[in-house]
Order: structure tokens, then sequence, then C-alpha cells
């Protein structure tokens, strides 16, 4: 059975107007063409401000197939103009000492190496985004025995590398990535100064770049309360001085098809959705939805026109 995802979102006419207002005023604009009398004119829209992308960790990536990966670019140029590129700790320095950023660097699978990324983007128009400079769950299995005052250190000399390197070709950085996930905790990330450490750092290496923070899909099922961890730990490193120019709100619809209904109704509840947009809209920061996933579960036509 696939789902029909039209049948399973939950809206309301007053929705309706909002979504029909907010695409007048916020995705249309105007502009003036001039031309002689007699002349024919064809118009073309050939890219947006709205930015649209995914990850690019998939760039040269599939073995032994060259004209898959040639495809994967090809689809990549024509569809997106931001990509997400992998910065992830234990990737960028798998060994302490030995980083991976070079494009001739050693092959893991889902991690090209960031020059490679950024090289791609610069040719095709697409703009770069950094995740994630202090992303816990992602550090290197060495950095696990650091005391705390080492791992300060640490995540100084990785902040000054990739600063130096990528700064100003990078437009946003993301700081912190899903800090309400138990897992990969070292003993800083336990501390209570662990979030206001990273983005006073940030915004001493990266002045000139968009500050970003970003968190899972709970955010969207907790919204009747505007205190919510997020919102909280936001408001906290905001009142601290902290700068954080964007919210990150990831959107993964991850649920077993057995129980997707039950489980998806108030992330297709798009009043539940606009609840949290609203609450964190209150900070007067830009929201990003910085992750998407919605599932197909055959590969059937119907299922994977609900999916699109």
């Amino acid at each position: 059975m696939a789902y029909d995802i039209n049948e399973l979102v939950v809206s309301n006419e007053e929705i309706n107007k909002r979504i029909q207002d907010g695409i007048e005023q916020n995705r249309k604009g105007n502009f003036t063409v001039r031309t002689k009398p007699g002349e024919k004119v064809t118009v073309k829209l050939k890219n947006h401000k709205f930015r649209f992308g995914c990850n690019i960790f998939m760039l040269d990536e599939i073995p032994d197939d060259p004209k898959k990966n040639e495809t994967y670019k090809e689809k990549l140029k024509e569809l997106i103009n931001i990509a997400t590129l992998p910065f992830y700790w234990d990737s960028t320095e798998p060994v302490e000492g030995k980083t991976r950023y070079a494009k001739d660097s050693e092959k893991l699978y889902r991690r090209p190496p960031i020059d490679l990324c950024i090289e791609f983007c610069e040719q095709n128009g697409i703009e770069p985004r950094e995740q994630a400079l202090c992303y816990q769950g992602f550090f290197p299995d060495w950095m696990k025995e650091k005391t705390i005052e080492q791992e300060k250190a640490y995540l100084e000399r990785r902040m000054q590398e990739i600063s130096s390197r990528y700064a100003d070709k990078i437009p946003t950085i993301e700081v912190t990535n899903e800090m309400l996930w138990p897992e990969g905790k070292t003993e800083f990330y336990k501390d209570p100064g662990y979030i206001d450490f990273c983005y006073k750092l940030a915004d001493k290496y990266f002045p000139n770049n968009k500050l970003c923070i970003n968190e899972w899909t709970s955010i969207w099922e907790v919204a009747e309360t505007p205190w919510d961890n997020y919102a909280s730990y936001i408001e906290a490193e905001l009142l601290k001085g902290g700068r954080i120019d964007a919210i990150g709100m990831q959107y993964h619809v991850f649920h077993k098809k057995e129980k997707y209904l039950e489980e998806t109704r108030k992330l297709y509840d798009l009043g539940q959705l606009f609840k949290a947009l609203d609450n964190y809209a209150r900070f007067g920061k830009e929201i990003q939805i910085t992750e998407v996933t919605i599932p197909a579960f055959t590969t059937e036509e119907e299922d994977e026109q609900s999916q699109a």
C-alpha cells in the first residue's frame, strides 16, 4: 500500500489562506521588461533566491560506474543551488593530525574530500554549506579520551584550520547539530559551558559568516509549549551574548510503514508546523529547513509520486 501524502496532510481553510498569502508575499516579485515595438520576448527563470538543495555526499562515490557518477553530477547541477558538505570531524581528521581536505585524500564512503566538493560547487554556481563544526555525534574516536581542556584546544585548532581554508568560500557555518541526542558524548559535551564555548569561538573564527544552529525533528512535535528544549537552549545562548544567525529545523519523517499513520499525525498537521515556526520566529533569526526525509516504502510509481 502506498500512502497518498495529500490524504495524510491535516489542514483547514484558515491555514490554506495563510499558505497562499505567504506565497504571494514571499515567493513572488515584480520585474520590468523594456522592449521596442514589435519585438518578441521570451523570459526564462534561470535561478531563484529560494535555496533548495541536498547533501552531495555521493560526489564521485559510486564505485566502478563513471556513467552513474556523471548522471549524479548532472542532476545536482540541474536541481539544486545549495549543497551540504561533510565536515564531520571523524572524516576530516579520522587519524589525529592527518586531515582529509585535499582532493587526493584517501577515500571514505559518502565523505568526499571538501576541496573536491568546493570545486564542484564553484564550477556550477552552487552555494556550499558546512555541516558541522561541533557535531559531537561524529567526533573522531581519538577525541573521546581527551580531557575537557584538551578538547577545547582541539576544537579551536579545528575551527582555525577550517576558517583559514574555507571561511571566504562558505557563507553558512553550522556550529552545533543535534544537541538533544545522547550519542557520542565526550566529557566536554556534558559540560554546561559547551554550547557557549562553541558559539563564542565560532564567532571569533567566522566573523563574516552566518552561524547556524541545527536540531532534530522532535522540535515540530512539541510546539504546544514555547519553552521546548531547543528553544530554551537557543534563548540561553542568545542571553549569554552568543551569536546565532540562523535556526536550523530538521524534518525527517522516519517511521516504519505499519506505524506510519499513527506516528505522523503531528508531522503532517500544517497547523502544528506553523505553531513550531511561529515559536522560533520570535527570535528574529532566519529559519532554515535543513534536512528533509519523506520515505517511499516501495518503488511503485504511486509511492514515489507521494514522496516527490
